[in-house]
């Protein structure tokens, strides 16, 4: 019995090998890898329900592939990808992405993460099976389902694509200030007004008005020079603006003229001022030098005067001494 059970399965073994190896013919006739030696030494092969699948990486697996079959594209994706499976005549395969495209949701389980289509009519994005987000024109999107229309006691709003509740009005934010002008022109004033204005996202429905939609307030111009070719653009006559503002130019040149003039003068006076204090200081200073310069030349002369004294006096007390007689005493 031993040797008989041994005959068996050496029998099957045999017939394996043969149902392998026409398998593998068949295969390569038909062009698609089956084997790890075909495709390339640094794979495997993992055993999955279906068939046989390569473990590999680029350019033998598309990206985003742990694991791919010839037939089925990727079997398994990295984490954090979605499989999707993409329909190709009566053939399926799979395809690993980084976000589910339009029409499909993403479900995430331990095993795989799959992208499944949305089951709602004309949804163009959903965020589940049962909710859709976004639907095709001309269909509107409401509480998860795609309408013709919104319902009863609601609207459509044109700024938000939404059913909402009628309200009397709706603006929009301000907008950013404008320009700085006065009379249509931005120079040759000094003040002027600067406005700004926002836009009605939904129209009134009770015959409500809306809120003010513009708003305006004062402002101080830009200091520049004013051309005549801005001041014809404007909607008065050319000839009384430009003799308005050759008139203005002109007082305001003969102004700055006469501060010029009573600058110049207040400078000048200034100056001779100056000019005339430096003058008295340095005449000043030369008599106090000539006085201390007289006060030492006296001293020096009565210096002299008075040794020139003293040496006469004492030669004529010396001839005075030696010429006198004075006679001696008798005993």
């Amino acid at each position: 019995m031993l040797i008989r059970s041994a005959s068996v399965q050496l029998w099957c073994q045999q017939l394996l090998i043969c149902l392998l190896g026409s398998l593998m013919l068949l295969h390569e006739r038909s062009g698609q890898p089956t084997t790890p030696g075909v495709l390339g030494p640094t794979l495997e092969t993992v055993d999955t329900d279906d068939e046989k699948a390569i473990k590999g990486v680029y350019p033998l697996c598309p990206h985003g592939c742990t694991s791919c079959s010839a037939v089925n594209g990727c079997v398994t994706c990295r984490p954090k990808m979605f499989m999707l499976l993409q329909r190709n005549g009566m053939r399926q395969t799979g395809v690993c992405v980084h976000a589910c495209p339009n029409g499909y949701y993403g479900v995430r389980t331990r095993s795989l993460s799959q992208c499944h289509r949305c089951k709602i009519e004309n949804c163009d994005s959903c965020f589940n099976r049962h909710y859709c987000t976004s639907c095709r024109a001309p269909y509107i999107a409401y509480r998860g389902q795609c309408l013709e229309s919104c319902p009863n006691g609601l609207h459509y709003a044109n700024y938000s694509k939404e059913c909402l509740e009628s309200i009397d009005c709706m603006v929009g934010p301000w907008g950013s200030w404008g320009t700085c002008m006065k009379k249509e022109q931005t120079c040759g004033y000094k003040y002027g007004t600067e406005s700004r204005s926002r836009e009605i996202l939904q129209l009134p429905i009770n015959g409500v008005p809306c809120q003010a939609l513009l708003e305006s307030r004062k402002c101080r111009m830009k200091r520049r020079h004013c051309n005549t070719d801005l001041l014809s653009n404007s909607s008065e006559p050319s000839e009384e603006k430009s003799k308005d503002h050759i008139g203005k130019k002109r007082k305001r040149k003969n102004k700055n003229k006469k501060r010029k003039r009573k600058r110049g003068r207040d400078d000048r006076f200034k100056c001779r001022r100056r000019q005339r204090r430096e003058k008295e200081r340095r005449e000043r200073e030369q008599r106090r030098r000539r006085e201390r310069a007289e006060r030492r030349r006296r001293k020096q002369f009565l210096r002299e005067r008075e040794q020139s004294l003293k040496s006469v006096w004492q030669n004529t007390t010396n001839t005075f001494n030696s010429t006198m007689y004075i006679p001696r005493p008798t005993t």
